[in-house]
C-alpha cells in the first residue's frame, strides 16, 4: 500500500457506484508486513468491512489472526481459519440485513 495502489481498483469503483464492499479473509500477499509506512488503523480504500488476516497470520490455520478496519488485531486460538472466515461471514451477512446482489467468495 505504500504505492498507494488503492487509490483506484475494483473495491473504489464498486462504492463509487454505490455498493458495500466487505472482504473477511486473506486480501494481499504481505498485507501488513511493513506497518511502518501504513499509519495506525489504516486499511485499503474502497472496503465498508474489512476484516483481513495479517501477513504473518496469512497461513495460520489453528491460530487465525484478523485486523478488523486496520485495528489491533485479535486472535482466535484452537479455532480453524476456514471455518472462522465462514462464522465471520455469515455472522456480516446477517448483520447487514441482506445478501448483497453480488457476492464474491474465495477460498484458498
Amino acid at each position: 500500500m505504500e504505492q498507494r495502489l488503492d487509490r483506484s481498483y475494483l473495491p473504489v469503483w464498486l462504492q463509487d457506484a454505490g455498493y458495500d464492499t466487505y472482504i473477511i479473509g486473506k486480501f494481499l500477499n504481505q498485507y501488513q508486513e511493513r506497518a511502518r509506512y501504513q499509519p495506525q488503523g489504516y486499511f485499503p480504500r474502497g472496503w465498508s468491512h474489512f476484516e483481513a488476516l495479517p501477513h504473518e497470520n496469512t497461513y495460520t490455520l489453528n491460530k487465525p489472526c484478523f485486523a478488523l478496519n486496520g485495528q489491533r488485531r485479535e486472535c482466535y486460538a484452537g479455532q480453524y481459519q476456514t471455518d472462522l472466515i465462514r462464522d465471520k461471514a455469515l455472522a456480516l451477512i446477517r448483520w447487514v440485513g441482506w445478501l448483497p446482489a453480488v457476492v464474491s467468495a474465495c477460498a484458498a
